[in-house]
């Protein structure tokens, strides 16, 4: 039978394995589906949720995804293109010439000239953005795509086309990037769009999703909260004015209750591996296990829970294997009303047992007697995943294989 792995996208550091799976996927040697969640709202993303009135998820990790499958090379690269931060009038002025040129037909898009497209692909670029150029002007929006990546443009499209409907834009997304035909469904965590913002151990405040991500101090991320809305200027005033205790009180008073979609319930429900990929864990794994209705899911299915070890800090003080499963069990605690029984969680956890031979002060190091110490009913597999051209990268074809490998054995 075909084995259905589960993973939990971790963020960009899920790319490898997603890179490495594909032509497995192909040959039906296994089923994959992945669960994203929709807080980013950086960058473009963050513009194009603000066009949107909140209304719809963050669009960069669904596509970080979807690109990482494909193998449409040519439009993958067309895809991460951003079109040129404006610095003057005149810069915008070029920039809407060409746009305006591209759509007509009268000249080629500049920042994607070099790039060997087809036709067809040209022409899904092309109606792509005189859609999207065209829903807001309708709308009376005065749109600039200074710094607009190409495929959130694309992708935003689907949505406006689907009518706000996200899961129906992720499956025009994914034909548009000829992945669909793999059967490898790209899942919503939430049907409900949210927002994120965290707090520091010293009682910074991170206003948003992007303030997590890029947080980069000597101090530790204590929480995370989910909110319905993004905070304005005047309420992330008032937070930091706040003290630690007030603040947390605060932004867990006006936290909301999101619950898991039932297609991610479903596809953890008929799982036979469940996988916590790594990446960035405060926004994009740990956010996702807390939403109520994940740890039932999760505890009711027999199967292997692996949690792949992250390779390198996500910022400068030491964020360790230990603690990282301590947040996976406190977060996906949270997602239910009852008792969460630990070892129902995770029960199986990957490290790169050559990570000591290239061992530098950005390397996440693990200790596994302290690991069992803390953790008693872990298996830890130690194995050769790092990558060859990039130490701080899994290999993804040799994660891969450790995974499957735990598949069949348990």
């Amino acid at each position: 039978m075909t084995t259905n792995i589960l993973l939990f996208s971790g963020g960009r550091g899920t790319k490898n394995l997603l890179n490495a799976s594909i032509e497995n996927i192909k040959e039906c040697e296994f089923n994959l589906n992945i669960i994203v969640n929709g807080l980013d709202d950086g960058a473009s993303t963050g513009r194009i949720r603000y066009l949107l009135n909140e209304e719809t998820h963050g669009i960069s990790d669904f596509l970080k995804v979807i690109v990482s499958l494909s193998q449409e090379t040519h439009l993958v690269e067309a895809f991460n293109r951003r079109f040129p931060f404006y610095n003057d009038i005149e810069d915008e002025r070029k920039t809407e010439e060409n746009l305006k040129e591209f759509i007509s037909g009268e000249a080629p898009l500049e920042i994607i000239n070099d790039i060997s497209l087809e036709d067809a692909q040209i022409s899904i670029i092309k109606s792509g953005i005189k859609v999207f150029i065209e829903y807001f002007e309708t709308n009376s929006i005065k749109l600039s795509l200074s710094d607009f990546k190409i495929g959130n443009i694309i992708f935003a499209t689907e949505i406006i086309k689907s009518g706000y409907n996200f899961s129906k834009a992720i499956d025009s997304f994914c034909k548009i990037m000829q992945i669909d035909k793999f059967g490898v469904k790209i899942i919503e965590s939430c049907e409900t769009p949210a927002y994120l913002c965290g707090i520091l151990k010293q009682g910074i405040f991170l206003p948003n999703e992007a303030s997590v991500v890029l947080s980069r101090t000597s101090d530790y991320i204590e929480d995370i909260y989910q909110l319905d809305k993004s905070l304005t200027g005047e309420e992330i005033r008032e937070i930091c004015s706040l003290e630690k205790d007030q603040k947390k009180k605060y932004l867990s008073s006006i936290e909301t209750s999101f619950f898991a979609s039932n297609k991610a319930l479903n596809a953890i429900r008929e799982s036979d591996v469940i996988v916590f990929g790594a990446g960035t864990p405060f926004s994009s794994l740990l956010p996702s296990l807390s939403i109520k209705g994940m740890y039932d899911s999760i505890a009711s299915n027999n199967c292997p829970k692996i949690l792949i070890a992250n390779l390198k800090k996500e910022t400068e003080n030491f964020y360790s294997v230990n603690q990282l499963i301590k947040d996976v069990i406190k977060f996906l605690s949270r997602s239910t009303n009852d008792y969460a029984d630990p070892k129902l969680m995770v029960n199986h956890l990957i490290v790169a047992k050559d990570i000591f031979k290239n061992l530098d002060e950005n390397h996440i190091t693990y200790d596994t007697d302290k690991i069992l110490e803390e953790f008693p009913w872990m298996k830890i597999i130690e194995a050769n995943i790092l990558d060859s051209k990039n130490i701080y990268h899994h290999d993804g074809q040799k994660l891969k294989d450790v995974i499957l490998k735990i598949g069949n054995e348990y």
